[in-house]
Order: C-alpha cells, then sequence, then structure tokens
C-alpha cells in the first residue's frame, strides 16, 4: 500500500488489516526472497478483461511467468499441521524425507515434540516466502517521498524507491560474488545522492548554502499594509513576505 488520500478512483481502504497504511494506492507485488521486486502491477479496479477465476488467479498469471504454470505434471498436497495447508506445485516432489517437531499429546496426559512427516513443497515456501515484506520494510527506511498534493508524484516516488533498494541489492549480490564487504544502507543512498546531484559530501554547508531567504519587497514603511508585497508560496500555497534565491531555487531543483 502507498500511502495516499488522493480522490482517484482506484484508491483502496484497507479496513481489515495489521499494517499503519490504511488509504492509498494498492500495488501487486512480486519480489524474491531477498526483497528485490521482480514486477508489480496496480490495482485499478475491476478489470474489463478479467478471466472469471477470481482477482487472485488473475494477479498471479499476470506477474508470473506462465511458462513455469502447468508445464509438467500438477501435484496437489494436503498437509494437515495446525490447519491444514494445501499446495499446487509443478517442480517439487510429493515427500523427500523432511520431518518437523510438534507438540503432541501422549496417552497418559503428557505433551512431548514427536517428528511429523512434512511434504517438501511446504519447506519449500517457509524458506523462499515473505520477499514482499522484506521488501516493504526495506522501501520504507529512509525513503525519498515528499508530501505532495499529486497522487502520480507520491506513485513516481514510490517507483523512485523500488528503483533505488533494488540497485542496493544488487550491489550486495555483487560485493558477494567478488568477496567485498557491502556498503551500509545509508551509505548507499548517501553515495548515489552524490553522484546524481554531483556535490560531494566533504563540502561544508556554509559552502553548500552560501544563500538566505531574501523579502519580496523593500518597503518598511510601517503605514503601509502589511501584506504589501506578500506573495503566493508555489508548495504550501499560502502568502509569505520571503522569497528564496536564484541560487537556492537551483539547489531546490537539484535535490528534488
Amino acid at each position: 500500500m502507498v500511502a495516499s488520500k488522493a480522490r482517484v478512483s482506484f484508491k483502496q481502504y484497507m479496513q481489515y488489516t495489521k499494517q499503519y497504511t490504511k488509504w492509498g494506492i494498492k500495488l501487486f507485488v512480486m519480489a524474491d526472497v531477498n526483497g528485490y521486486t521482480i514486477d508489480f502491477k496496480i490495482c485499478t479496479g475491476k478489470s474489463k478483461f478479467s478471466s472469471g477465476k477470481g482477482m487472485s488467479f488473475d494477479v498471479v498469471t499476470s506477474l508470473v511467468n506462465q511458462d513455469y504454470l502447468g508445464d509438467d505434471d500438477l501435484l496437489f498436497v494436503k498437509w494437515i499441521d495446525t490447519r491444514e495447508v494445501s499446495m499446487c506445485t509443478t517442480v517439487h516432489t510429493v515427500y523427500s524425507g523432511e520431518t518437523v517437531l510438534r507438540w503432541q499429546t501422549t496417552e497418559d496426559g503428557q505433551k512431548q515434540r514427536v517428528p511429523v512427516p512434512r511434504p517438501t513443497a511446504v519447506r519449500q515456501y517457509n524458506k523462499y516466502m515473505g520477499g514482499v515484506d522484506t521488501s516493504d520494510q526495506m522501501l520504507g527506511t529512509k525513503s525519498v517521498h515528499r508530501k505532495t498534493r499529486k497522487w502520480y508524484m507520491t506513485i513516481f516516488q514510490h517507483f523512485l524507491d523500488i528503483a533505488v533498494t533494488n540497485s542496493f541489492l544488487l550491489h550486495k549480490e555483487l560485493c558477494a560474488i567478488h568477496q567485498n564487504k557491502p556498503m551500509t544502507w545509508q551509505n548507499f543512498q548517501e553515495l548515489l545522492a552524490v553522484q546524481l546531484t554531483g556535490i560531494p559530501l566533504d563540502v561544508s554547508p556554509k559552502e553548500r548554502f552560501d544563500h538566505l531567504p531574501v523579502p519580496v519587497s523593500g518597503i518598511q514603511d510601517p503605514s503601509k499594509k502589511a501584506s504589501m508585497g506578500r506573495r503566493c508560496c508555489v508548495r504550501c500555497k499560502k502568502s509569505t513576505p520571503w522569497t528564496p534565491s536564484a541560487r537556492s531555487v537551483m539547489w531546490a531543483y537539484a535535490c528534488n
């Protein structure tokens, strides 16, 4: 969910969710176990090209390469754990000798942990699940999101977060291949910002921000109205007696 209360027809409200974001634009995401976003799709409501098999079916078939679906014998597995777990797979065997410990009550009323057979597909699912949750955690850390009145700018900022996160994950993979120590998440973002803006980090703030806001009007006559010379801010739409210098405007555009 990309948090937004914009007045668009495809805005979603998630009432029964544990996430703090209830209003926003919903994205269906396919990610790997490391959190790398492979593909995504914006939920825009009921599709005109629906297959009639439900939204879950349409989303999965639109994101996953369909060559992986139904290209071999389809295996259906139902495992009785705390509740029934049902899975379909085309790449796993039924059982490969794996067990998992579960609590069971013996005949004399004692509880003990006993090994229970576990299907191969269940173990693989538990190993590789959670990629979308990992991606959400990384996207929510040091995000580039800024308050805006335009819903498409909110989506664009989210896409920037996805691009930066994927770049960082690729950086970690390359460092692992070459047996180098990867940068931290913060250092990677700082270096990326330096390369995009062309402003080094070792420059002091005084050298980078050698400007101050200047008054719109130089009239100091107390008999004049307090609103004399005020202008409307292009961002907050409020009346202000101050305006940034030309250099500060160039810096703001470079940062954005």
